[in-house]
């Protein structure tokens, strides 16, 4: 018997291929979110603590978190309320972060702009064409100066003008001032460090100051030496200083200390204060340690010493009293009284000794009432 049924002498094309494949196996939800959870919980988190302290990781947290939270969506992590959360908290975080960021930056812009009194230049250091030179050597702790024999090791001679070559003699810190200060005969390297160093702190060029400060010092900031020497002398503005000593230690000597005078602004007012710099050699070069100049003893205000030629202003002389009349009646209380009244009621007398009886101013000498005091509460005239 036949069947009506169709016979097919092969299987459709590609039927048996499409039913033996398997789908591929799919990542569950539940590993994506904790995938995220680990992201933006743990992650994201530590980034973002370093991200405070530490400018360039703070750009990186920031990408990291806007691509965290792009794939987020994408990938339909967590329910949507969920996902509206984490957004909206890592939106605040980046939005602070950015502003943070910027604020720096700007920040560190005006350092390098002309701040008010203070012209910011290059920060090269200007060429010194000064010798090294040397001065008489003075007594100083052996634990703080190495071993040195030769003091007057290489001298050279030069004038007192010193500093750059551009600066004339008028315009350097020891001038003739009206203040009493130490002037060497030759000025030795440390001396003439410490005075380039004052000189750009008087004319208030920050970024200069930086090429005489010691290198030990400058490798130890954390943030750069200019915005440190920005904070400890922009805001005390030098008028004049002057050295009152010889350094201490000799040419030999791996630092110098040097006695000087520094007439500042602070807070408005003018004010002197007596600073012991220190003056490290570094190879071949003498620089300054800032440390030394940013605290300093204040001076005192000299009085003004009295003109012995000058003309005394005339003094008042006082007004003589009056003596009364011999026949000026006085009152007193012959019951026991110790005081003689001018008033015959006074109130400091009690009632029950009025009236009180009389005599005259010219018998006060004679008994008894040369025993009597006057009174001070109703001006009874003294005794003569």
């Amino acid at each position: 018997m036949r069947s009506n049924r169709p016979s097919y002498s092969a299987s459709p094309a590609g039927s048996v291929k499409a039913l033996r494949q398997k789908p591929k196996p799919r990542r569950p939800k539940q590993e994506w979110n904790q995938m995220f959870l680990m992201l933006f919980f743990v992650l994201l988190p530590v980034i973002g603590v370093l991200a405070i302290f530490f400018q360039p990781v703070r750009w990186g947290f920031m990408i990291l978190a806007v691509a965290s939270l792009a794939a987020m969506w994408v990938m339909h992590a967590f329910l949507f309320p969920g996902r509206m959360i984490v957004t909206a908290v890592y939106g605040l975080l980046l939005v602070f972060t950015l502003v943070t960021a910027l604020n720096t930056q700007s920040s560190r812009a005006q350092i390098r702009q002309q701040q008010p009194g203070f012209v910011t230049m290059n920060a090269t250091p200007m060429p010194t064409q000064a010798p090294q030179f040397a001065v008489m050597s003075t007594s100083a702790p052996s634990y703080y100066y190495s071993d040195g024999t030769d003091a007057l090791s290489g001298i050279q001679g030069v004038g007192l003008s010193g500093g750059s070559g551009d600066e004339s003699q008028a315009d350097l810190g020891i001038t003739e001032t009206g203040a009493t200060g130490y002037v060497s005969d030759v000025k030795s390297g440390a001396e003439i460090a410490l005075e380039n160093f004052m000189e750009k702190w008087r004319k208030g060029i920050i970024a200069d100051m930086v090429g005489y400060t010691a290198r030990s010092w400058r490798d130890a900031q954390a943030e750069s030496a200019e915005r440190q020497l920005f904070w400890k002398f922009a805001q005390r503005p030098l008028i004049d200083w002057r050295q009152m000593a010889a350094p201490t230690g000799t040419e030999e000597s791996t630092a110098r200390t040097i006695t000087l005078e520094a007439d500042v602004t602070y807070g408005g007012e003018a004010r002197t204060y007596q600073y012991d710099a220190i003056v490290l050699r570094e190879g071949t070069e003498w620089l300054v340690d800032p440390d030394s100049l940013h605290s300093g003893v204040l001076v005192p205000k000299s009085t003004a010493t009295p003109d012995p030629n000058a003309t005394p202003e005339p003094t008042d002389e006082p007004t003589p009293t009056p003596t009364p009349g011999s026949k000026t009646k006085l009152y007193y209380n012959k019951d026991g009284g110790r005081r003689y009244h001018a008033d015959p009621e006074c109130y400091t007398v009690d009632k029950k000794y009025l009236p009180l009886d009389s005599f005259t101013y010219g018998n006060i000498s004679k008994s008894p009432y040369n025993k009597l005091e006057p009174c001070d509460k109703c001006d009874a005239p003294d005794k003569p």
